[in-house]
């Protein structure tokens, strides 16, 4: 999350949190940010601010046919007080130095067909490494050309290659199990968090698409059939209602075990089940103290702790649900690096994310609207992978940055 935030364009200012407030902006200017369309800038700056009497000016979206199912309550006590989970490492994805060394946390990891982890930092080439965690190779060269990138911000695995989505270019780029570049295909938004259902006429994505019927549906199944991909249908939970103050960026699950899948608001605990066609059939709602209905979506600050935000999500083989959830770290203030006069803006790579965050992580059972576990990880995910595994990151004794794939087993004690 704080990767997407600070390229997003946010400020945090030392006693005030940055804010994700910028998004309900997407309606009226074009150039308003979100998780789902960074923007590769260095520094953290602010964005001004909107008036309701402008955003109430602007057409509505279009909204598909269907009604709104109702949503349910998920209560907090779990259904299983005798179940725990276990987690164990499965690799230790590092290397000390030379190319496939790592200086910062991913803005994702995502795994292939080949059981390969491929690193993703927008500001870096992608990195990937074998099932082990030992380094392969660096993917292509930095540039505008055939099998060139410049912010190869996510991956997805199609098949036996990976497509990779490079932001700043507009496009997406086949990449071959050798690791070699094979086609480009262009892209009109910048799309993120893809996931496959069938390739290559079905794939979902998460993007802020700022056209007045488009606007406020973060949901988008694309057809990468044609070049430049197409956008088959728009959808988002609430009818695409955009209110001031409030982020409806979608987290979509990495992966679905049939032809629905799952998706999380950022910045508030609820969870939506979609058909192919953008049909939502399920929606759940956990109501927490510890995660207020409308988190903000802010990093926080010197004074202020980090929203709680959801991180990711993954679907299991018996339809469990499994929801990592970021909540403020005892540490959080110490994440920030030492205050100088006069200074209001922050590099990202300053801001120590290992102290900022911590995850939980809930398994939620759809068909009962239970929770049927519940675990504090004291670790900073990076996002889930499918067979119910996640990639955390964490600096090790001697400041040198640590990404682990690690297995979650739901056991009866």
């Amino acid at each position: 999350m704080l990767a997407r935030v600070v390229r997003g364009g946010m400020q945090p200012h030392a006693g005030r949190p940055a804010t994700l407030a910028a998004v309900t902006r997407s309606r009226v200017r074009g150039a308003a940010m979100s998780p789902s369309t960074p923007t590769p800038a260095t520094t953290l700056r602010g964005t001004s601010a909107i008036t309701l009497a402008v955003l109430a000016t602007v057409a509505l979206p279009l909204r598909l046919a269907g009604q709104t199912p109702p949503t349910v309550s998920v209560p907090d006590e779990v259904s299983c007080a005798r179940c725990t989970i276990r987690m164990s490492l499965v690799a230790r994805v590092r290397s000390a130095d030379g190319p496939g060394s790592i200086d910062f946390m991913p803005n994702a990891v995502r795994v292939d067909a080949l059981s390969r982890y491929w690193v993703m930092d927008h500001q870096d080439l992608p990195k990937v490494f074998d099932e082990t965690g030992r380094f392969v190779q660096v993917v292509g060269a930095r540039g505008d050309g055939p099998g060139e990138f410049r912010n190869p911000l996510d991956a997805v695995a199609i098949g036996d290659s990976v497509l990779v989505m490079d932001y700043a270019l507009r496009r997406a780029t086949v990449v071959g199990p050798s690791l070699n570049p094979v086609r480009s295909i262009a892209m009109r938004w910048g799309f993120a968090s893809p996931l496959v259902l069938a390739w290559p006429q079905e794939v979902v994505a998460a993007a802020s698409i700022n056209t007045p019927d488009r606007a406020g549906l973060r949901l988008h199944r694309v057809s990468f059939e044609q070049d430049p991909a197409a956008v088959v249908t728009s959808f988002g939970p609430y009818g695409g209602e955009m209110r001031p103050g409030r982020d409806v960026f979608q987290r979509i699950s990495v992966n679905t075990t049939g032809r629905t899948f799952w998706t999380a608001d950022l910045n508030r605990y609820a969870l939506h089940e979609w058909s192919v066609d953008g049909k939502e059939l399920h929606s759940l709602w956990r109501r927490q103290s510890w995660f207020p209905e409308d988190s903000r979506g802010t990093i926080g600050g010197r004074r202020t702790p980090p929203s709680p935000a959801v991180a990711s999500l993954s679907e299991d083989a018996t339809g469990l649900i499994w929801v990592f959830i970021w909540l403020p770290k005892s540490t959080w203030r110490d994440a920030w690096p030492p205050e100088v006069p006069g200074k209001r803006e922050y590099s990202p790579r300053e801001i120590a994310v290992e102290k900022l965050r911590t995850t939980v992580v809930e398994v939620i059972n759809p068909r009962t609207s239970r929770v049927v576990a519940r675990q504090p990880l004291d670790a900073y995910v990076v996002n889930a992978l499918p067979l119910r595994r996640a990639v955390l990151y964490s600096v090790d004794p001697t400041g040198f940055p640590v990404v682990s794939v690690v297995s979650l087993q739901l056991e009866r004690r």
